[in-house]
């Protein structure tokens, strides 16, 4: 036996008790909007791009008084603008860091501690760089506080890098004058002892 419902009370499409003349909240009966993208590329008058790579895309994440808070859609990076597309000033600006592992220059926010390469390895700011113990191919690699044989080193950290990458710092192409003097015993070594593996 079906009880009737009070007065001024029905079911939502969904199931839920509802009182009439209300807007219920469920899923079904109020679906959330898409999120906002921009292509800010069909707008030639507006300056507003991603300070990393100068991405077209930004997401609208949200608005409050006076800003508006973007999202890079490749990249993620936070933009904070104003009604009229202009960056505020409080938007994170992007700083030149380096991957502890591959020596690839990556765009941060400033005044972070840790970031991700593409190679996979996240680099901590607080971490020292890996730094080869002595001219000869036996000594090793300091990592952190633990020392590693070459051997080790290149199977447990060198084959992480990208095969491209791994040929530029053989080469010297791209690399920091810091990662190739911390590392060149090490390099020599996988030059030298360890080109097939």
């Amino acid at each position: 036996m079906v009880s009737s419902l009070p007065n001024g009370f029905g079911w939502c499409p969904n199931g839920n008790l509802m009182s009439i003349g209300s807007v219920c909240d469920c899923s079904e009966c109020s679906p959330k909007k898409e999120p906002v993208v921009f292509d800010f590329n069909k707008l030639p008058h507006v300056e507003l791009c991603c300070p990393v790579d100068g991405c077209a895309e930004l997401l609208l994440l949200e608005t409050k008084k006076a800003t508006m808070y973007w999202e890079c859609t490749e990249c993620s990076w936070e933009i904070h603008s104003t009604f009229d597309f202009v960056e505020r000033k409080g938007s994170p600006s992007p700083v030149p860091r380096r991957c502890r592992l591959c020596d690839i220059e990556i765009n941060v926010r400033k005044g972070r501690r840790s970031w991700a390469c593409m190679c996979g390895f996240t680099t901590k700011a607080s971490d020292s760089p890996f730094e080869s113990t002595g001219p000869d191919h036996g000594d090793g690699v300091w990592c952190g506080q633990t020392l590693l044989s070459n051997r080790q080193w290149r199977k447990q950290y060198w084959i992480r890098i990208p095969k491209q990458r791994q040929e530029e710092i053989l080469d010297n192409v791209n690399v920091s004058d810091a990662y190739y003097e911390n590392l060149s015993p090490t390099l020599d070594y996988i030059k030298s002892f360890a080109l097939n593996y």
